[in-house]
Protein backbone atom coordinates (compact mmCIF):
# COMPACT_ATOMS: atom_id res chain seq x y z
CA UNK A 1 0.00 0.00 0.00
CA UNK A 2 2.92 2.36 0.95
CA UNK A 3 4.31 2.00 -2.76
CA UNK A 4 0.41 2.57 -4.14
CA UNK A 5 0.50 6.01 -2.28
CA UNK A 6 3.96 6.83 -3.50
CA UNK A 7 2.96 5.98 -7.21
CA UNK A 8 0.04 8.25 -6.86
CA UNK A 9 1.38 10.93 -5.49
CA UNK A 10 4.30 10.90 -8.08
CA UNK A 11 1.38 10.93 -10.83
CA UNK A 12 -0.11 13.83 -9.15
CA UNK A 13 2.86 16.14 -8.89
CA UNK A 14 3.59 15.00 -12.42
CA UNK A 15 -0.45 16.28 -13.98
CA UNK A 16 0.49 19.73 -11.74
CA UNK A 17 3.65 20.07 -13.45
CA UNK A 18 2.38 18.98 -16.92
CA UNK A 19 -0.67 21.27 -16.94
CA UNK A 20 0.00 23.73 -20.11
CA UNK A 21 -3.61 25.95 -18.65
CA UNK A 22 -2.18 27.37 -15.25
CA UNK A 23 -5.02 29.76 -15.30
CA UNK A 24 -7.69 26.82 -14.28
CA UNK A 25 -6.83 27.18 -10.27
CA UNK A 26 -10.08 25.17 -9.47
CA UNK A 27 -8.48 22.47 -11.48
CA UNK A 28 -5.28 22.47 -9.67
CA UNK A 29 -6.49 23.21 -6.55
CA UNK A 30 -8.28 19.92 -6.50
CA UNK A 31 -5.13 17.78 -8.10
CA UNK A 32 -3.53 19.81 -4.57
CA UNK A 33 -6.33 18.60 -2.15
CA UNK A 34 -5.60 14.95 -3.82
CA UNK A 35 -2.18 14.97 -3.38
CA UNK A 36 -2.45 16.40 0.12
CA UNK A 37 -5.42 13.75 0.92
CA UNK A 38 -2.85 11.09 -0.02
CA UNK A 39 0.29 12.34 1.54
CA UNK A 40 -1.60 12.49 4.84
CA UNK A 41 -2.47 8.82 4.49
CA UNK A 42 1.36 7.44 3.40
CA UNK A 43 1.59 9.79 6.78
CA UNK A 44 -0.43 8.19 8.81
CA UNK A 45 0.59 4.58 7.67
CA UNK A 46 4.61 5.33 8.21
CA UNK A 47 3.41 6.45 11.67
CA UNK A 48 1.03 3.66 13.02
CA UNK A 49 2.05 0.52 11.27
CA UNK A 50 5.94 1.38 10.16
CA UNK A 51 7.88 -0.23 7.48
CA UNK A 52 5.56 -3.12 7.43
CA UNK A 53 3.13 -2.86 5.23
CA UNK A 54 3.14 -6.49 4.40
CA UNK A 55 -0.60 -6.53 5.71
CA UNK A 56 -1.65 -3.35 5.17
CA UNK A 57 -4.96 -2.94 3.15
CA UNK A 58 -6.85 0.25 2.67
CA UNK A 59 -9.64 -1.34 4.71
CA UNK A 60 -7.15 -1.81 7.49
CA UNK A 61 -6.50 2.13 7.78
CA UNK A 62 -9.73 3.24 7.60
CA UNK A 63 -10.48 0.68 10.22
CA UNK A 64 -7.28 1.94 12.51
CA UNK A 65 -9.17 5.41 11.85
CA UNK A 66 -12.11 4.47 12.47
CA UNK A 67 -11.18 2.98 15.98
CA UNK A 68 -9.05 5.36 17.04
CA UNK A 69 -12.16 8.05 16.76
CA UNK A 70 -14.19 5.84 18.83
CA UNK A 71 -11.69 5.58 21.20
CA UNK A 72 -11.77 8.87 21.20
CA UNK A 73 -15.51 9.17 21.57
CA UNK A 74 -15.14 6.71 24.65
CA UNK A 75 -12.46 8.36 26.53
CA UNK A 76 -14.73 11.17 26.26
CA UNK A 77 -17.42 9.91 27.84
CA UNK A 78 -15.42 8.54 30.66
CA UNK A 79 -14.40 12.40 31.57
CA UNK A 80 -17.60 13.45 31.57
CA UNK A 81 -17.14 15.41 34.72
CA UNK A 82 -14.97 17.71 33.68
CA UNK A 83 -16.22 20.51 31.56
CA UNK A 84 -15.59 20.01 27.88
CA UNK A 85 -13.59 22.85 25.64
CA UNK A 86 -16.69 23.54 23.88
CA UNK A 87 -18.58 24.73 27.47
CA UNK A 88 -15.88 26.50 28.35
CA UNK A 89 -15.23 28.30 25.27
CA UNK A 90 -18.98 29.11 24.08
CA UNK A 91 -20.26 29.80 27.62
CA UNK A 92 -21.38 33.48 27.88
CA UNK A 93 -19.20 35.86 29.73
CA UNK A 94 -20.21 39.00 31.95
CA UNK A 95 -20.12 42.00 29.18
CA UNK A 96 -17.75 44.40 30.20
CA UNK A 97 -18.74 48.31 31.03
CA UNK A 98 -16.46 51.07 30.06
CA UNK A 99 -16.89 54.63 31.58
CA UNK A 100 -16.45 57.69 29.15
CA UNK A 101 -14.00 60.38 30.62
CA UNK A 102 -14.31 64.11 29.76
CA UNK A 103 -11.94 65.34 28.19
CA UNK A 104 -11.33 67.71 31.02
CA UNK A 105 -10.46 64.71 32.54
CA UNK A 106 -7.22 64.14 30.30
CA UNK A 107 -4.97 66.47 31.77
CA UNK A 108 -2.45 65.54 34.04
CA UNK A 109 -2.97 65.77 37.66
CA UNK A 110 -1.93 68.93 39.84
CA UNK A 111 -2.37 71.86 37.90
CA UNK A 112 -6.34 72.27 37.35
CA UNK A 113 -7.58 74.21 34.45
CA UNK A 114 -11.24 74.70 33.46
CA UNK A 115 -12.77 73.61 30.10
CA UNK A 116 -13.06 77.43 28.62
CA UNK A 117 -9.37 78.12 29.31
CA UNK A 118 -8.14 74.92 28.61
CA UNK A 119 -9.87 75.30 24.93
CA UNK A 120 -8.83 79.11 24.75
CA UNK A 121 -5.18 78.25 25.85
CA UNK A 122 -4.94 75.37 23.35
CA UNK A 123 -6.44 77.62 20.42
CA UNK A 124 -4.57 80.53 20.99
CA UNK A 125 -1.21 79.57 22.72
CA UNK A 126 -0.74 75.91 21.53
CA UNK A 127 -1.49 76.52 17.63
CA UNK A 128 -4.12 73.93 18.53
CA UNK A 129 -2.19 71.33 19.46
CA UNK A 130 -3.70 69.12 22.30
CA UNK A 131 -0.46 67.30 22.77
CA UNK A 132 1.61 69.56 23.38
CA UNK A 133 -0.55 71.60 25.88
CA UNK A 134 -1.12 68.61 28.06
CA UNK A 135 2.95 67.76 27.39
CA UNK A 136 3.68 71.55 28.77
CA UNK A 137 1.10 70.53 32.06
CA UNK A 138 3.05 67.79 32.58
CA UNK A 139 6.50 69.11 32.91
CA UNK A 140 5.35 72.02 34.52
CA UNK A 141 3.31 69.55 37.14
CA UNK A 142 7.25 68.57 37.32
CA UNK A 143 8.58 71.66 39.27
CA UNK A 144 8.47 72.55 42.75
CA UNK A 145 8.33 76.60 42.73
CA UNK A 146 6.19 78.95 41.03
CA UNK A 147 9.53 80.75 39.80
CA UNK A 148 11.03 77.06 38.27
CA UNK A 149 7.61 77.23 36.08
CA UNK A 150 7.53 80.69 34.95
CA UNK A 151 11.37 79.99 34.27
CA UNK A 152 10.47 77.15 32.17
CA UNK A 153 7.72 79.00 30.26
CA UNK A 154 9.97 81.78 29.32
CA UNK A 155 13.11 79.45 28.53
CA UNK A 156 11.31 76.47 26.96
CA UNK A 157 7.40 77.06 26.20
CA UNK A 158 7.35 80.63 24.65
CA UNK A 159 10.41 80.41 22.03
CA UNK A 160 8.69 76.83 20.36
CA UNK A 161 5.19 79.37 19.49
CA UNK A 162 7.41 82.12 18.59
CA UNK A 163 6.90 84.39 22.11
CA UNK A 164 3.47 84.10 21.89
CA UNK A 165 3.23 87.42 19.94
CA UNK A 166 0.32 89.28 19.90
CA UNK A 167 -1.28 86.81 21.85
CA UNK A 168 -0.13 88.66 25.51
CA UNK A 169 -3.68 88.94 27.11
CA UNK A 170 -3.50 84.68 26.47
CA UNK A 171 -0.39 85.08 28.45
CA UNK A 172 -1.25 86.74 30.77
CA UNK A 173 -4.22 84.39 31.95
CA UNK A 174 -2.02 80.91 31.31
CA UNK A 175 0.74 82.44 33.55
CA UNK A 176 -1.71 83.75 36.19
CA UNK A 177 -3.75 80.37 36.28
CA UNK A 178 -0.56 78.50 36.50
CA UNK A 179 0.78 81.48 39.62
CA UNK A 180 -2.03 80.01 41.16
CA UNK A 181 -1.61 76.71 41.42
CA UNK A 182 1.93 77.30 42.93
CA UNK A 183 0.50 79.72 45.77
CA UNK A 184 -2.10 77.64 47.13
Amino acid sequence: MKKELEAQLMSLAHQILRRKDKADTQELKELARSAYESLSVLHFTEKHFGEDDSLLTQQAVLAQLNDQEDGSVQEENTLSSQPRLEDVLFEEAPIPTFEKQDADKITPQGIQIDNNHRLTFVNHLFSGSQEDYLRVLSMLNTKETKDQALNFIETVVKPDYDHWKDKEVYESQFVKVISQHFES
